[in-house]
């Protein structure tokens, strides 16, 4: 005999049957009323009510394979720590054993000796330092990139000028076809991570109009594309965004605003009842960067406070992407809601005609370098302020800082036959760089800054003046190894700052400028170990330090 339902149970399925009727009303016609209807507090509790049993059903349904998969690569890389430690403590035998995975990850980072990697890569035979993770991301990764959306909003990007990044991202994923795709997949089941390829870049010349400081706009197109994946796929409500991620170097900034970490658990959870588990245990990834937070209580809930709540502002458009996804961003400050842990910091590169500039592919010109350290450029933002209010013009021939005012210089004046001098039609910026010690990178109106990047490429040893900054595929690379990190209250005493450092010490950075590279160059197609992979496997990362637990 079948069990009876109580009337209380029954009221509760014809609720909830109401509720998914008036929900799959409310998202077919709010597709059509655009972004009105998506922000709408009605409109996310219907769905959320609607969606109960099936996102239950759906986390039960998580895929084991993909999991599996996970799980094994992350017991290799704990097999290949293991190894790696033993052989460092055992002797003959075991150190024999040492020498070969030696040899193994010598030729895996290029022809450089043991003691220059162990420099420049963070435990370079271990854990994420080490080739392991790597070759786990090669052997297994696979991204979904989610088709809905039409450019050029989504599907494509700059692929010049300063955020450049973005669009060569995206464009490299989308020109990936079957059978051949890499790391990308086309079916969703087989993902580890899937892709929103969202140009905020492209929001922003489409949807904003200038001076309106009106944002709704892009929120609402976030919004909407979120609300369209989750209701034609399960994967995001499987997981609430975690296992989803975005790439943007566009930079917007807010106010203060309180964000509470329960996000993922507590206010949407408490209609949809997501079976998700965010372990904190696997511990692949520690990051070396820790946001500065402080821990307040709203109802008795803990939660995040930060300065300024950086986005890109689009990001807040949906709660859940902000709090639980992957955000691969340009603009990495701690101090506005970067969050190492789960988000990616990528390198800004300014791409003018869409590709490097030919001064920075060259060779550099031979040593001595006259000039200690250069920087020139305008007053966007007050670290720059502060930088020219300091230094411009006090000492060119050793110091040289300009705003927008360099010299020509004559060919003459390079005595080394290099072609990149200003008086030839070369750029004068970048016959500076080539010649000096260090390049001064300091954050403008955001922390990134693309001469970073351009000073790498130059052989000049970067020197980054902001606060908060988490610097790209640190994870892997010791920052202190290839560049200088300084504080912007120790601006007045940059000069003698670097005068300090040992003529030695200098080489060694420089040495390990050209280590570091290959990480911060663009191919087509991309290349192992070049940027657009760099970016991946930090996203892997982040996915392998992140489990989905069904019940």
């Amino acid at each position: 005999m079948a069990p009876r339902l109580s009337v209380k149970k029954c009221l509760i399925i014809l609720a909830l049957a109401a509720a998914a009727a008036i929900a799959g009303f409310l998202s077919v016609a709010g597709a059509g009323r655009g972004r009105s209807s998506s922000s709408s507090p009605a409109r996310r509790l219907s769905n959320g009510l609607a969606a109960e049993r099936a996102r239950m059903a759906m986390a039960r349904a998580a895929s084991p394979t993909v999991e599996r998969e996970l799980d094994a690569a992350r017991a290799a890389i704990r097999r290949a720590a293991r190894r790696r430690r033993h052989g460092d403590l055992a002797g003959g035998e075991g150190r024999s054993s040492s020498n070969v995975s030696s040899a193994k990850w010598l030729s895996f980072f290029g022809d450089a000796d043991h003691a220059r990697l162990e420099r420049v890569y963070r435990n370079p035979r271990r854990s994420t330092g080490g080739s392991r993770s790597y070759v786990e991301m090669e052997r297994r990764f696979k991204v979904y990139v989610y088709e809905e959306g039409e450019p050029p909003i989504a599907h494509e990007g700059p692929c010049k000028n300063i955020y450049a990044v973005e669009g060569r991202f995206i464009e490299e994923l989308e020109l990936m076809a079957p059978p051949l795709g890499g790391v990308r997949t086309w079916d969703p089941a087989r993902a580890h991570a899937l892709f929103l390829p969202l140009s905020v870049s492209q929001m922003v010349q489409l949807a904003y109009r200038p001076l309106s400081y009106d944002l709704s706009p892009l929120r609402a197109i976030v919004a909407d594309y979120v609300a369209v994946v989750a209701s034609r796929h399960r994967f995001w409500n499987r997981s609430a965004g975690a296992d989803h991620f975005m790439l943007s170097c566009h930079d917007w900034a807010s106010t203060n605003h309180f964000f509470p970490l329960f996000f993922q658990r507590k206010i949407f959870s408490q209609h949809q009842m997501i079976s998700i588990q965010i372990s904190k245990r696997v511990q692949i990834i520690n990051s070396v960067h820790t946001p500065s937070v402080q821990r307040d209580s709203i109802s008795g809930f803990p939660t995040f406070r930060v300065q300024r709540l950086i986005g890109p502002h689009a990001s807040r458009g949906h709660p859940e992407l902000y709090a639980n996804a992957i955000r691969a961003l340009c603009n990495a400050n701690t101090s506005e809601g970067f969050r190492p842990d789960k988000d990616v910091s990528i390198p800004e590169i300014n791409l003018y005609d869409g590709d490097m500039p030919p001064e920075l592919l060259s060779p550099a010109p031979p040593p001595p370098r006259p000039f200690l350290a250069f920087f020139a450029g305008g007053r966007h933002g007050h670290v720059r302020d502060l930088l020219l209010r300091h230094w411009k013009g006090r000492d060119p021939a050793v110091f040289p800082v300009y705003e927008y005012d360099l010299p020509s210089i004559p060919v003459s004046v390079s005595g080394d036959g290099d072609t990149d001098a200003g008086g030839e039609g070369g750029n004068p910026y970048y016959w500076y760089m080539r010649r000096s010690r260090f390049c001064l990178c300091p954050s403008g109106h955001e922390v990134a800054s693309p001469r970073v990047v351009e000073a790498i490429h130059a052989g000049c040893v970067p020197v980054v003046v902001a606060d908060g900054y988490a610097p790209p595929f640190a994870d892997v690379l010791r920052w202190e190894a290839f560049s200088v990190a300084v504080a912007v209250a120790d601006v007045p005493r940059l000069r003698e700052l670097l005068e300090r450092i040992p003529a030695p010490e200098v080489e060694r950075l420089r040495d390990g400028v050209r280590l570091v590279k290959r990480h911060f160059m663009l191919h087509q197609p991309p290349e192992r170990l070049d940027m657009f992979h760099m970016i991946l496997h930090s996203v892997w990362l982040r996915r392998l330090n992140l489990r989905l637990n069904s019940h």
